[in-house]
């Protein structure tokens, strides 16, 4: 029993000895290891409105390998800073905020930033890029980045094309648009909903906007309070019918013929009645030079153009140098719903 005892004993001791030598060999090869590689201490901050700067904390620093594999990854802390170590080679350094933009970088001891730095988009972002940072076995770099609150976007600059009634070349004029890479509103009569109901699904489909153009292209002005409601209503019912769409909250009166009645009856239908900026006259067999410089006197602050279905071949050549010119201009024609 004794022995037992002893044996057991020995074989305790053995082990313990056993696991110290292992935790001592780890620990040198770990320090072994550690003194092979270089490192990176990077501090982040972010530029305040009065010039001053703040420590940026949550900004990820990346190493990354000439094949572009990222071989060592940290995000700063609530000082800004960063400690990354990897093996002696030379890596491209890669600064980058979810909600900020780069915009400059230093060589820890420099006196300026450098406000030329590299840089690449990410996402929506702008990410620091610094190449050719070269790591020393046993020595450190130390670098600085500056961050910025990115300026505003900039305001869309919007044209509404819109197409009235219907009763002729709708196809014709949904195929444009469509091929173009538009959008626009169309506004339909009842009576060309029903006719066309192909032609209304796939202007829909497309993405484009339908709307109120009464039911029989009625003056508006002319009817009394229940023929305007009816003349509306069967123009949405046809809208629903057809597409499944409804065209409120959007109505044009025919020949633009609208006064106070009008514009009582249609708040109570639920629509608002929707004019133009700039009138094209493209259904008068005008030329389709006079068409396109009519619709391109706009600014892209929103203005509305009217143009019509019926108006082949006139706007089979000008609608697209109308859309090509306008997007040279940096202008995006969308529907009268879309800001």
């Amino acid at each position: 029993m004794i022995h037992a005892q002893t044996a057991r004993r020995a074989l305790g001791r053995a082990l313990v000895l056993a696991l110290l030598m292992a935790l001592a060999t780890g620990a040198r090869r770990a320090a072994a290891q550690s003194a092979a590689n270089g490192w990176l201490d990077a501090a982040v901050f972010q530029q305040q409105p009065d010039g001053s700067s703040v420590p940026l904390a949550g900004v990820t620093v990346s190493l990354n390998g000439v094949l572009g594999q990222t071989i060592a990854r940290a995000q700063t802390d609530n000082d800004g800073r960063a400690h990354l170590e990897a093996p002696q080679a030379v890596y491209t350094v890669t600064v980058q905020s979810d909600t900020l933009d780069g915009a400059a970088s230093l060589v820890c001891g420099d006196a300026d930033w450098n406000e030329a730095p590299g840089k690449e988009q990410a996402g929506d972002r702008v990410a620091l890029v610094e190449n050719t940072v070269l790591l020393r076995s046993g020595q450190g770099a130390c670098r600085e980045y500056l961050f910025v609150t990115p300026p505003p976007p900039a305001p869309r600059r919007v044209v509404h094309l819109t197409f009235d009634d219907g009763y002729v070349d709708l196809c014709q004029t949904v195929d444009m648009v469509v091929g173009l890479g538009i959008h626009a509103t169309f506004f339909l009569t009842g009576q060309a909903m029903l006719a066309n109901p192909a032609c209304v699904q796939r202007l829909v489909a497309a993405g484009n906007q339908l709307g109120n153009h009464t039911f029989a292209h009625e003056n508006l002005t002319r009817l009394s309070y229940g023929g305007i409601i009816s003349t509306l209503q069967r123009t949405e019912d046809a809208a629903q019918a057809v597409a499944g769409v409804s065209t409120k909250p959007y109505c044009r009166p025919p020949y633009g013929a609208i006064n106070a009645a009008v514009r009582r009856a249609a708040a109570d239908f639920g629509c608002r009645m929707v004019l133009w900026d700039r009138d094209t006259l493209d259904w008068s067999g005008r030329a389709a030079g006079l068409v396109a410089n009519t619709a391109l006197s706009v600014s892209c602050n929103g203005e509305t153009v009217l143009m019509h279905t019926q108006a082949f071949p006139q706007d089979q050549f000008a609608v697209p140098l109308v859309v090509q010119t306008l997007k040279d201009r940096g202008c995006v024609m969308t529907n009268v719903d879309e800001p």
